[in-house]
Order: C-alpha cells, then sequence, then structure tokens
C-alpha cells in the first residue's frame, strides 16, 4: 500500500442508488468562470469537468461566489501561489446567472453518501474517467439533477454545483452581471501580475 494508491472505487451496481443524499438548490443565481468569448451557458461534455455527462447530454458548472467560481477556472495555474499572470486573468470573465428551480443534486457533503462508498477522494483525484463514470450513476442509477460537491482549489462546505442537461450551449442562462477576470482574481484574493506569474492553457474543471 503506497501513499499515492487510488482508494475511491466506482460506483458498486449491487447498491440501490435511489436513496442517495440529495439537496436542492436554495440559492437565486450562483457564479460561473467562462471565457470573455463566449456566454455562460455551457453544458460540458468534453470530458474535460469533473461531472460531465457524455453526449447528448453535458454538465453546467456553477459556483456560489466569485471567489470560488475564479478560483476553479485558474486553480491548475496557481501552483499552491497567489499569482496570476494579466494574459490569463483576461481570458475570462465572472457571470452571475439564473439557477434552475426544482432541481435535486447529489449531495457529496452528506455524510450519508459514505454508505454508497463516496469518499473525499472523488473530489480530489485527477481520473476523470471515474468521477465521470459517478456522474453517469447520479443521473442514471439515482435519477438525479446533478451534484453538489466542494470544489478542488477551496476549502470548507460544499460550494459549487454540476448540473446536467442537453449537452452544449444553452442561450436561456444569461449573465445577470458580469465581472472581468482581474477584478474577479484580486476580489478572490490573488494578485494579477504582468511578469513572472503562473500560466498555464490546461485546464479542468473541477
Amino acid at each position: 500500500m503506497t501513499r499515492d494508491q487510488s482508494f475511491q472505487d466506482e460506483p458498486d451496481p449491487s447498491l440501490d442508488f435511489s436513496a442517495f443524499p440529495s439537496v436542492t438548490c436554495a440559492l437565486d443565481s450562483g457564479h460561473r468562470a467562462h471565457s470573455a468569448d463566449f456566454g455562460p451557458g455551457w453544458y460540458s461534455s468534453s470530458g474535460d469537468g469533473r461531472f460531465d455527462l457524455a453526449e447528448p447530454l453535458g454538465t453546467l458548472y456553477s459556483a456560489d461566489d466569485v471567489e470560488t467560481a475564479t478560483r476553479e477556472y485558474v486553480g491548475p495555474s496557481l501552483r499552491g501561489r497567489r499569482k496570476i499572470k494579466r494574459e490569463l486573468a483576461e481570458r475570462f470573465v465572472v457571470s452571475e446567472i439564473t439557477l434552475p428551480e426544482g432541481k435535486n443534486y447529489a449531495d457529496l457533503g452528506s455524510r450519508t453518501a459514505e454508505r454508497f462508498d463516496v469518499i473525499r477522494e472523488l473530489l480530489t483525484t485527477t481520473d476523470y474517467d471515474l468521477t465521470q463514470t459517478w456522474a453517469h450513476a447520479f443521473e442514471d442509477r439515482a435519477k438525479l439533477d446533478g451534484v453538489r460537491y466542494p470544489t478542488r482549489f477551496t476549502l470548507g462546505e460544499p460550494n459549487a454545483w454540476a448540473l446536467y442537461g442537453p449537452a452544449g450551449a444553452d442561450p436561456s442562462i444569461t449573465s445577470i452581471s458580469m465581472i472581468d477576470g482581474p477584478t474577479a482574481c484580486t476580489e478572490s484574493g490573488l494578485q494579477v501580475v504582468d511578469g513572472p506569474g503562473h500560466s498555464s492553457s490546461y485546464r479542468k474543471i473541477t
């Protein structure tokens, strides 16, 4: 047994997922970091997101606040530091969006999820084939509309939503308000620098 050994297994096919703990969204709106060149309504099926579903479905990611949304977008570029290159910061914006009502999400902040063999590694592993297998279990076996979870690049209680829907753009999801990337970084305690910093074109949604 080694430290880098994975302990999160795939969903047990013998378990009844209809009793998986769930929660509804009590927020009126969420925050979504996205490319400045595109709108906020995108259900990802590319496999780059932790809980992406495969086409014809996809997953839209939203955070409770600007800081969570920002850190999820730039997280792979932080590498434990607080400096972000202006070039990266100017690539994205953070939109406040209206969240659909009446949706039920798999609650990964519930201790009851342990009874279905969920451990914290599901929220931090980079094995996205595994996490997406769980996403499909929540959608197909638990008949849930998405996932409520704590994000990889922040600490504390669950602070993000992964909502299932038809893959691709959803023009009905628009920005209530929007701030640019440099402002979002500053509000999130990150330093935007013009010189040496951390930047990368690689990004996964967590």
